[in-house]
């Protein structure tokens, strides 16, 4: 009967070491530090202030472009957004920036032109600005989903730690189970270094632009990181395990 409950609890044991794994691994990445860095790691900043310039161009002269990206930090404003997912207020942040641009793309035009025509065309290029300077749409809906699971994702981590280490201690108690405790731990290693391995696929993933493919794509070896983390250091409490183990079951003998 010992047995039976043994396997189970390893079962279970497995199971929660990889959702632990894991969950620790994504909660430790839903921020803007981690989008930031990402975006660091891409050279997002300069390539987009680059992008910016050529977007403007694309609607008036060089001269003119230059006089208003002058006044507007591009680079500024990208940390703005991402820092902006924290609070979930991307979208609102956003829109002031559109105004702000709307108004100086208005300015820029000449005195003669008619204002209904110059707010229809600051419209179309303060537009056509945000979408290359940052993709508004779609990390607003990340930063939603942060906002409303990130705290459950953590009391999920916290409580599944809990129940882990109580079957962590049920198993060591026994001589007979002690053994289900430590497969539950390779069992966690094999599985994660699976699931890593399946995010590696991810690494090449293309969303959006390139600038913006290759941001995702180092969030994604961040997390693939954290996870390779949590795999070392749950080998290294196997072996420490395994090591207690065969001295208890060698002091038992004498």
């Amino acid at each position: 009967m010992k047995q039976i409950i043994g396997i189970f609890l390893m079962i279970v044991q497995t199971v929660l070491g990889i959702v632990l794994c894991i969950g620790i691994a994504t909660a430790i990445n839903m921020n803007s530090d981690t989008v930031l860095k990402a975006v660091y790691k891409a050279n997002y900043l300069e390539t987009t202030s680059s992008a910016a310039k050529e977007t403007l161009m694309g609607y008036m002269t060089e001269e003119k472009a230059d006089s208003i990206l002058n006044e507007v930090s591009v680079k500024s404003e990208i940390k703005e957004l991402v820092g902006a997912m924290d609070n979930n207020t991307v979208e609102k942040k956003a829109e002031a920036m559109k105004a702000e641009m709307n108004t100086k793309v208005v300015m820029s035009l000449e005195d003669d032109v008619d204002e209904n025509l110059k707010e229809q065309f600051a419209t179309i290029v303060s537009d056509a600005y945000m979408k290359t300077i940052f993709p508004i749409s779609e990390m607003s809906l990340v930063s939603k989903y942060c906002a409303l699971y990130k705290n459950k994702i953590i009391l999920a981590v916290v409580v599944l730690a809990l129940i882990y280490g109580i079957i962590f201690v049920a198993l060591s108690k026994g001589r007979k189970t002690y053994k289900w405790q430590i497969i539950s731990m390779y069992n966690t290693i094999v599985f994660t270094l699976i699931i890593f391995a399946l995010l590696g696929t991810f690494t090449n993933i293309t969303i959006g632009n390139e600038r913006t493919s290759e941001v995702i794509t180092n969030i994604i070896k961040n997390v693939r990181g954290d996870v390779l983390i949590a795999v070392i250091t749950t080998l290294l409490f196997a072996i420490t395990s395994n090591y207690f183990a065969y001295f208890r079951k060698k002091k038992s003998k004498h």
